[in-house]
């Protein structure tokens, strides 16, 4: 009766690490959404060669606030090699999904000058709303926030 209970044991135990053995395998398989890429300067450094600058953003002249319905616009100028889009953060903090990753990217104006457009919802909650410029690539990113209230 031991030795089948000792068996019965073996068995539980070899079944559990071999259902906790997978689990572990296929959790270090996946693959997360969140990319926390280290932000750089705001400024480029001095005389830098085109492929190892940091990456910089300007943000133009933009406005400060925005009817619900209408367009926000911002002109950008960052590095030749870089690539913008945007984040938009509603007033209680939450970010605001796009519809596709197209919406939330800057349109390329020329070589390092770009147009981010928002189309502010026609139901936006009214209030300040944030909005984070990012311009860069995985390795190299250098971000603005901007607060732009919607009336």
């Amino acid at each position: 009766m031991k030795r089948q209970t000792l068996n019965s044991g073996i068995i539980i135990l070899i079944v559990l690490l071999g259902v906790v053995g997978t689990y572990l395998f296929f959790a270090s398989q996946e693959e997360s959404d969140v990319v926390v890429p280290p932000i750089a300067q705001s400024t480029p450094k001095e005389n830098p060669t085109p492929d190892q600058s940091s990456a910089f953003i300007h943000v133009g002249t933009i406005p400060y606030s925005v009817q619900a319905g209408k367009a926000w616009i911002a002109e950008l100028t960052t590095n030749t090699w870089a690539e913008c889009l945007g984040d938009v953060y509603d007033p209680n903090g939450d970010v605001v999904l796009f519809d596709s990753t197209e919406s939330a990217k800057a349109k390329l104006i020329s070589p390092g000058s770009f147009r981010w457009i928002w189309d502010v919802p026609r139901d936006a909650q009214k209030g300040q709303w944030t909005i984070h410029l990012l311009c860069g690539n995985f390795e190299n990113l250098a971000t603005s926030e901007v607060s732009l209230l919607v009336e």
